[in-house]
């Protein structure tokens, strides 16, 4: 983040205990929520799926049958996932923690903390939802947080490094996109629903993230000077990275999932190369 931040960039001095300590709160939260659900998740990976309908990463029998002719079983199928959602976890937790820690006197590090901290705990993880499967009475607060994860992931594409959008008309696209997507559980409660969240966030997701990268292409076209540009340059190839990653799972497994069978198989193994792109942010 650039060192230079304005004054008004900080916290007011009086409120920022209070912020530490929400943010302190909010983060146990999601660890006892991904905790928690670690075992619903594992639970439905294990069994084998026998409908058009499966819960995510879950596999049916003929894919199983693939995975053993090369002499892999279903245990190491789902620990093979676990242990790859396990290092994104790592990864933006501990960028999370470090943020925090060094910038929580800031808005801007208050918000990329918890981006950073949503993003690995409940945006790339399925914990939540899968406890949400399993008590469906909880249904409504987890698609909120999928909703605010969406929100603040989408914040580092417009925010990161300098808290500033740019250019300044950009806020009210980031401000439309933000209510829609934070109402969308309540407003859109019987609409589509895609593998993590309703139809309507993913796409909304999908155009805003690269809208995201044109503001950052901007800031270091027309606004970083040559210092920040270095930082901004970075910063984008960053984005790109998580936002390159990402882009095969919104198409395959969200918005036109891939039936049961060798093709979608084969997109589940390659997570490596895809969690190795999200993983070049952090």
């Amino acid at each position: 983040m650039n060192q230079s931040t304005s004054v008004e960039n900080y916290v007011p001095i009086r409120w920022q205990p209070v912020l530490r300590v929400l943010w302190v709160a909010v983060a146990l939260l999601l660890f006892a929520l991904y905790f928690v659900g670690l075992k619903p998740n594992y639970d439905e990976l294990i069994q084998l799926c026998h409908t058009e309908s499966c819960p995510v990463m879950s596999i049916a029998p003929e894919e199983l049958q693939i995975l053993e002719s090369f002499g892999l079983s279903l245990n190491a199928y789902v620990y093979y996932y676990f242990g790859l959602e396990g290092i994104l976890i790592v990864l933006f937790s501990t960028l999370a923690l470090l943020v925090f820690w060094r910038r929580s006197d800031t808005w801007i590090g208050l918000v990329v903390s918890q981006a950073f901290l949503f993003a690995g705990l409940v945006f790339f993880s399925e914990e939540n939802r899968a406890l949400a499967r399993a008590y469906p009475d909880i249904q409504l607060f987890t698609d909120f947080l999928t909703s605010f994860s969406v929100v603040l992931v989408l914040m580092l594409f417009y925010l990161f490094p300098d808290g500033r959008f740019t250019p300044r008309w950009m806020k009210w696209f980031a401000a439309a996109l933000i209510l829609a997507v934070v109402f969308d559980p309540l407003l859109n409660r019987g609409g589509v629903r895609a593998a993590s969240a309703t139809l309507f966030v993913i796409l909304t997701f999908a155009v805003g993230a690269p809208m995201g990268l044109i503001s950052q292409i901007y800031r270091f076209r027309k606004v970083a000077n040559p210092s920040q540009r270095q930082q901004t340059k970075w910063v984008l190839f960053g984005l790109s990275s998580m936002f390159a990653g990402m882009f095969p799972w919104m198409v395959f497994g969200e918005i036109a999932p891939l039936p049961p069978g060798p093709s979608r198989l084969i997109f589940y193994l390659s997570f490596i190369p895809q969690y190795i792109l999200i993983g070049l942010f952090p």
